[in-house]
């Protein structure tokens, strides 16, 4: 059924079985054209826990229509499955009674013509590096038939900015992709990255999720509307394509090279802190480069649709019980090595 030019799909994603959502979705969206609206329904999980503790409602009737849906549903999960499908949100989640409704439409991305000329991958290299990194980069590159150029010293910062300039001379070149010699990626995140930023004028640099070293957290930071760095961010934020940050990382970034010749130089630098001390307050290369980019008017944004790797040095020791225990090399160092893992 059509109504208003959108097509109602109705409570088919309900009745999908756990497991089979995402492929229901998508082929739904195979069904319609470029930029057509298609609208879907789903039981809403919160108002049938709400009607049960109040009273006023059974869960099974509301959250599974007495049999009829095979799954639960929130926003979360509805707009997660959506995505997946490739259906883009026009809107919010609305609240229609016991049920919630999306609208969308099927965005038709760009294909990247290949050789992907406009793109110059970069890294700044140690005289030794992770082969498994360079594997991906040149198996990526020579896949999407992109330029790659490397710079070899002790002063990353430095050695990145003379190969960014170099690039930023070349006419043809709309983009940089900065790539870390440790990042772990393939060439799809290349395209969906490129994808995004062909799509979102108003994103200059566009990095993915990856997780930093010896740490359990994302490399990025973001302001409040305050201006102050937040503490806290709810993951339903990152049901998007791009989410703005104050500071992200060059692991396998994706930076306008319009955005880099508006920066005043240097553009990569570090300071100490206040007590002309390298302590945990010092400014690195990389968090002056973020900040002085967004100085520039620019707008650094994360994608939560491209997630890439980051090696490691771990620390492997056998526990009491044979089982493995894992620590940070970092940890190491500092603590030495777990209680229960000593030699006695």
């Amino acid at each position: 059924m059509v109504t208003e030019d959108v097509t109602e799909f109705g409570d088919v994603l309900a009745r999908a079985s756990i497991g089979k959502e995402v492929e229901v979705a998508k082929e739904c969206a195979a069904r319609l054209s470029d930029e057509q609206r298609a609208a879907f329904v789903v039981p809403c999980f919160d108002a049938a826990m709400a009607a049960y503790q109040d009273g006023s409602g059974s869960v099974e009737e509301m959250a599974l229509g007495s049999g009829k849906y095979a799954s639960l549903w929130n926003r979360e999960k509805f707009s997660r499955v959506l995505d997946m499908a490739g259906l883009q949100r026009l809107g919010g989640i609305e609240r229609e009674g016991e049920m919630l409704r999306a609208v969308v439409r099927r965005f038709a991305l760009p294909i990247p013509r290949l050789p992907m000329s406009d793109v110059q991958a970069i890294m700044s290299l140690p005289r030794v590096a992770w082969t498994d990194t360079m594997a991906a980069t040149h198996l990526s590159c020579a896949k999407l038939g992109i330029d790659f150029l490397k710079s070899t010293g002790v002063f990353w910062g430095q050695c990145l900015e003379r190969i960014m300039e170099e690039v930023c001379d070349q006419p043809k070149r709309k983009y940089v992709l900065t790539i870390d010699f440790d990042s772990i990626f393939d060439e799809t995140d290349i395209v969906r990255l490129w994808q995004i930023m062909e799509t979102r004028p108003d994103v200059d640099a566009l990095f993915p999720l990856q997780i930093g070293r010896d740490r359990n957290n994302v490399l990025l930071t973001m302001l409040d509307s305050d201006g102050k760095r937040r503490t806290q961010i709810d993951s339903r934020e990152f049901h998007t394509d791009a989410i703005e940050c104050e500071t992200g990382h060059m692991g396998l970034t994706l930076i306008r090279t319009d955005a880099l010749r508006r920066m005043p130089k240097p553009w990569f630098h570090s300071a100490p802190d206040a007590e002309n001390r390298w302590g945990p307050a010092k400014v690195d290369d990389d968090i002056w480069f973020w900040k002085r980019f967004r100085e520039a008017g620019n707008k650094v944004c994360a994608s939560p649709r491209v997630r890439i790797g980051h090696l490691q040095l771990t620390v492997t020791w056998p526990g009491e019980h044979l089982e493995v225990v894992n620590q940070w090399s970092g940890d190491y160092t500092k603590h030495g090595r777990p209680e229960r893992c000593k030699t006695y």
